[in-house]
């Protein structure tokens, strides 16, 4: 769209489709995920560059200013990224998104007053620790809306956006992509399912609507209407030729069925029932009506109450069903259609709601971490500094007012033990104007703040022009961290007591390394690509629950892959998570691995638990998932439970 700065093309395929797509009575949602190369940092964001946001917010400012009066009536709303959190779309960190979405936002009003600007999404809808940052940032008056996307079973919705719900501060809560995967059989571009597969797909559409209104979502955007192959899967509800899946059919019942939907609750069960039975108020072909959607993983009789009165039943391509309640219900949802305001008389638990409605202004004033790509830790939304070391600390503020502002940029309540250098600036900026800062961050040498992580906040004070904050998280480099104890396994440095442990059709050796500790060589075949030698702890080994994780020198010699480590617990539930190392590094690296961050592996045995236990474990073991047909090698030494 803009080849160059304050170039936009004059028409292309964009306003084409939009045009279309306006005339038709579609209501258009647009999003954009990529940096043009004149406006990237190639220093900063090394070969991600054009997936990373622009260094220099104005580009953004001026980019969504000139796209909202540009698609005026045309598209009505704007996601400003996609999925930012993930590495394929740049791997921002929360603060990142917050401070995009706040300069995206004064872009877009400053071009039209009444466009949705959504939220610029997570992949998922957002971890605990990403809506901490989402609210440490006070972004809530920078969207209309808070987006969302879901790839996961409806079943799960209601748990896994409570987060959203939380984040979204009494805005509406859309789901703007929301599909199910299906593994495609023939070649591109038809990548065509199997005749069930296109069944399964089918069925979810129902109740992924159903169950998303029931968990606070006020608009549901299915993915994908046209034929969409990605990787080896097919998402689309409509084939190549165009002519319609039975995914199509499914939502086209919906949109008949649940049009302008509001969900008044689920069905109370039983005991025993394992059922769902979703209650709205709907104008089903126009008219006002209570609108049931049922359904059951396996099949069982109808769950809980049965409504006394009704007017017609169609399964979930929308067929006529007659008028009789189904004596069971399975897989294939049904719409049971009620007189309007007869579903009162059931039994309801009532559906989720977003949380209360936080005031707020948006500010002129937008403040930035200039953090580079290498200091972001993902799996904790954080930024990496040493522990025991001043490291710098660059910021960059900027005004989107038509006039000057004035005022002061200050850390407020620094963790204990961090010095900022300085701890606060005088701030003037004339219009549009940029001004980057540079100070100092000094981290103690321990303790468990820098292992946990701690949020810093900047706030600044300009008077009418409000009241802008950064926030940010901090955690130390692990491998840097100094334990305040430590039990070293001794028995890992004994060829004897480890196993060889590979997938089927490949090979493994371990021996002693010359530098020390064990190292580990593997041919893959054709098949699955891992190896996990296996260590069983000696009785005097076994961490104790105060323990923080496993602490070891990891070299990697040959080959690459994604290099993690198993705890397994007497019960044989597993518990895994990747080492913080980078495969393609020849040199020793330092790697700590943290229970906290295990998660548990489904092909292992259940734990009533829910959570790795240290006391428990009774074997290590330390791996690769690699690639079919190639050869790793690689040295492990100094395993050494730690606690900090």
């Amino acid at each position: 769209m803009e080849t160059a700065p304050g170039v936009v093309a004059p028409d292309t395929d964009y306003d084409g489709s939009a045009t279309l797509q306006a005339a038709a009575g579609l209501k258009v949602l647009q999003v954009f995920h990529a940096t043009p190369t004149w406006a990237t940092d190639t220093t900063r964001d090394d070969k991600q560059a054009e997936k990373r946001f622009p260094r220099d917010l104005r580009q953004l400012y001026r980019f969504c200013e000139a796209m909202a009066p540009r698609f005026r009536g045309r598209v009505l709303a704007w996601e400003p990224w996609n999925e930012a959190n993930i590495d394929v779309f740049g791997g921002h960190t929360t603060t990142e998104m917050s401070t995009l979405q706040k300069a995206a936002f004064l872009g877009y009003k400053a071009g039209d007053p009444n466009v949705t600007v959504c939220w610029n999404v997570f992949a998922g809808a957002g971890t605990p620790a990403q809506t901490t940052n989402v609210l440490a940032n006070e972004v809530w008056p920078y969207f209309d809306t808070y987006n969302i996307h879901a790839y996961d079973p409806p079943a799960r919705y209601f748990d896994l956006f409570a987060t959203a719900r939380e984040a979204a501060c009494g805005r509406p809560l859309w789901l703007s992509e929301c599909g199910v995967y299906q593994p495609w059989q023939t070649p591109r571009p038809w990548g065509e399912l199997t005749p069930e597969d296109e069944l399964v797909q089918a069925r979810f559409v129902a109740k992924s609507f159903a169950s998303s209104l029931y968990a606070g979502v006020s608009r549901h955007f299915i993915f994908i209407l046209g034929n969409y192959v990605e990787n080896q899967a097919q998402l689309g509800l409509m084939r190549h030729d165009h002519t319609p899946r039975p995914g199509y059919v499914a939502l086209a019942a919906v949109g008949r069925l649940l049009a302008g939907a509001r969900c008044l609750g689920r069905l109370l069960p039983t005991a025993g029932d394992s059922g769902s039975v979703y209650a709205f108020a709907a104008a089903p072909d126009g008219v006002a009506k209570d609108v049931l959607v049922a359904w059951s993983e396996s099949a069982q009789p109808w769950p809980g109450p049965k409504p006394p009165r009704i007017e017609a039943v169609l399964d979930y391509l929308g067929r006529d069903r007659g008028t009789a309640l189904p004596t069971t219900i399975g897989p294939e949802a049904v719409f049971v259609v009620l007189a309007a305001g007869e579903a009162r008389a059931l039994q309801l638990a009532p559906a989720a709601v977003v949380a209360p409605r936080r005031e707020g202004s948006p500010s002129p004033v937008v403040l930035q971490l200039d953090a580079p790509r290498a200091a972001i830790n993902l799996s904790a939304d954080a930024y990496t500094r040493k522990a025991g070391e001043t490291s710098r600390l660059d910021l960059v503020i900027y005004n989107f007012a038509s006039h000057p502002v004035a005022g002061t940029v200050r850390v407020e309540t620094p963790p204990a033990g961090w010095q900022f250098t300085p701890s606060s600036w005088r701030v003037e900026l004339e219009p549009m104007g940029r001004l980057a800062l540079s100070g100092q961050l000094q981290l103690p040498a321990g303790g468990r703040t820098l292992l946990d992580g701690n949020t810093v906040r900047w706030r600044g004070e300009f008077g009418n022009d409000g009241r802008p904050i950064l926030a940010f998280r901090v955690v130390a480099s692990l491998a840097d961290l100094k334990p305040a104890q430590s039990n070293a396994v001794a028995s890992a440095a004994k060829p004897d007591l480890w196993q060889d442990n590979i997938a089927s059709g490949a090979t493994m050796t371990h021996q002693a390394a010359t530098s020390g500790g064990m190292e580990f060589a593997m041919q893959f075949g054709a098949g699955d690509a891992w190896g996990y030698p296996t260590l069983t702890l000696a009785a005097g080994e076994i961490p104790t629950d105060a323990m923080d994780g496993l602490a070891f020198t990891l070299q990697a010699l040959e080959g690459e892959g994604v290099l993690r480590v198993q705890f397994v617990e007497e019960n044989g539930a597993c518990y895994i998570t990747d080492i913080p190392v980078d495969a393609t590094q020849r040199t020793p690296q330092r790697a700590v691995c943290l229970f906290s961050k295990t998660g548990w592996a489904p092909w292992s045995k259940p734990d009533g638990e829910g959570r790795l236990q240290p006391s428990r474990i009774r074997k290590i073991m330390v791996g690769i998932n690699s690639t079919p047909n190639t050869r790793v090698k690689f040295a492990v030494s100094h395993l050494t439970w730690v606690q900090f």
